[in-house]
């Protein structure tokens, strides 16, 4: 079970897209990378061997009360939501290279307010060639649809919610000595939004949102101790709108230096600070630019008790016309405990801040999450959870309707067959 939880939480603090196919929460903007809180944080498979491929087939039925079924200030609206995921996880168990993939599918349904109802899904797939057991080349394509959660505020008036396309594909290669150890990568990302509608009928364009990013990271890791390494991380980029009406194009770059460590299992992670800008060819938008960081820390005080803490400012592309960018600045705290055999407790925290880039507007998302899982078999346990969520909107240009808060009580059954 510790190595099960500790694999569990590096995962979920690694954060990447394909992370959507895990079950974890959607991203707070489509274009953010990195998911908000992992309501899926818990989850455990078990692997079957098929050949040369290890299979893990999960699902999850769950139900869940939420007394803020459209995320309202005023004139909330309780309701109950049916929840189905199902993901398929296959992975080579070879001695050397590596192919895996991951098709998923969540599904939502509003007992009350039908027109929330949503179906998501995706695929992942990735490769690795082994030139050497210190060098290799190695590649992931994928694709997801899904939607803008309404808790997310990224439109206003729209009677269901936005769906979305986001496709992308990146190559890395690898290289590894005694002490040192290099890193590249050039990737694609494509976003398309669907048009939104209003109670009368009328559209909300999207448009305006769907972009291509293309970029190149680097990053070069220098071993000072068995267990400590000092890198550099560097990230460019090119983000082009296909609406050139607004022409928010634009180009940017991301430079961090970082300290890797691994202390035992008891205490594992890297921290990374930096300096970061993104230019737009519009003179209209100010350039967006200051600090980054990025922090993702496992610590195991006892056996039983694990706590993870992550953290991380970036410059995102922002669902408003008239802003160039925004500084996402994200905090998460979680504290798992191993109270029986057959019991879990978890309990997190989140705090995000958006800082909107050229007008006078800042959005504070903060959720509280608790849960207990509890085995009734090898393969089926029972989770109970309860999620606490407020939002507010501050400024001159704060979106109408700025406050809301949600409490969501849910039972799910999850099994792995």
């Amino acid at each position: 079970m510790r190595r099960t939880l500790a694999l569990i939480l590096l995962a979920s603090s690694a954060l990447p897209l394909s992370a959507l196919a895990a079950g974890v929460d959607t991203p707070l903007f489509p274009t953010d990378p990195n998911p908000s809180f992992s309501e899926d944080a818990m989850k455990e498979g078990k692997t079957h061997l098929v050949g040369s491929f290890g299979v893990t087939p999960t699902a999850i039925i769950g139900i869940d009360s939420t007394s803020n079924a459209r995320y309202t200030g005023a004139n909330e609206e309780s309701d109950v939501i049916v929840g189905v995921n199902a993901a398929l996880n296959v992975a080579s168990v070879w001695r050397t290279h590596e192919l895996k993939g991951t098709a998923y599918v969540k599904a939502e349904t509003y007992l009350d307010n039908d027109s929330e109802n949503t179906v998501d899904g995706g695929v992942v797939a990735s490769g690795r060639y082994d030139f050497s057991a210190y060098t290799n080349l190695s590649t992931e394509v994928e694709f997801h649809h899904g939607h803008d959660a309404r808790y997310q505020r990224v439109v206003s008036g729209n009677v269901e919610p936005v769906e979305y396309d986001q496709t992308g594909v990146k190559v890395a290669y690898t290289a590894t000595g005694n002490l040192l150890k290099y890193y590249g990568a050039l990737g694609y990302r494509n976003f398309d939004a669907d048009n939104a509608f209003n109670a009368s009928g009328g559209i909300i364009p999207q448009d305006y949102r769907d972009s291509q990013r293309t970029y190149a990271e680097a990053r070069a890791d220098y071993r000072i101790t068995p267990v400590t390494a000092l890198f550099v991380y560097y990230q460019a980029n090119r983000v082009e709108f296909d609406d050139k009406t607004n022409n928010r194009d634009s180009d940017g770059y991301s430079l961090r230096l970082g300290a890797a460590f691994y202390m035992s299992e008891l205490l594992t992670g890297d921290v990374q600070v930096g300096y970061m800008k993104q230019d737009y060819k519009n003179p209209v938008f100010a350039s967006a630019q200051g600090a980054s960081y990025l922090a993702n820390i496992n610590y195991m005080p006892t056996r039983l008790t694990t706590i993870v803490f992550n953290a991380r400012r970036s410059i995102e592309e922002a669902p408003s016309i008239n802003a160039s960018g925004y500084f996402y600045n994200m905090g998460r705290i979680m504290v798992k405990h191993e109270l029986t055999r057959r019991l879990n407790l978890g309990i997190g925290y989140e705090t995000t801040k958006l800082e909107f880039n050229g007008v006078d507007r800042d959005d504070t998302f903060n959720g509280l999450y608790m849960a207990g899982l509890y085995e009734v078999t090898r393969n089926l346990k029972i989770e109970v959870s309860f999620r606490n969520r407020d939002f507010k909107s501050s400024g001159v240009n704060a979106i109408l309707d700025p406050e809301y808060t949600e409490n969501r009580f849910g039972v799910a059954l999850r099994a792995a067959f």
